[in-house]
């Protein structure tokens, strides 16, 4: 299950999800709306990966606070707000 929330009853999914449209929209009553973005599949990737949000206005939640691990990618967030991708890419690079 690959989607992208837009709000509490509102998803986007793949146009070719049609088990998935049936669950969220005929049985769930969600509003759906299908995206043909087969072509992600072939990289495995969905809708949520390639809508990752780059820039937030809340603050960084951890949703495991009893698990015990030190993430390798663990990112100061606070370096990255307010700034486009592209800058962060380039400070990086400087």
């Amino acid at each position: 299950m690959n989607l992208l929330s837009l709000s509490d009853r509102c998803v986007v999914i793949e146009e070719c999800e049609t088990a998935l449209y049936r669950l969220l929209h005929d049985e769930l009553g969600f509003d759906v709306i299908t995206c043909p973005l087969r072509v992600l599949n072939e990289f495995g990737g969905g809708l949520h990966c390639v809508t990752w949000d780059i820039r937030r206005q809340d603050s960084c939640t951890d949703y495991f606070p009893n698990q015990n691990y030190e993430s390798e990618c663990q990112l100061d967030l606070d370096n990255y707000h307010d700034k486009t991708l592209f800058s962060n890419v380039n400070e990086q690079k400087a």
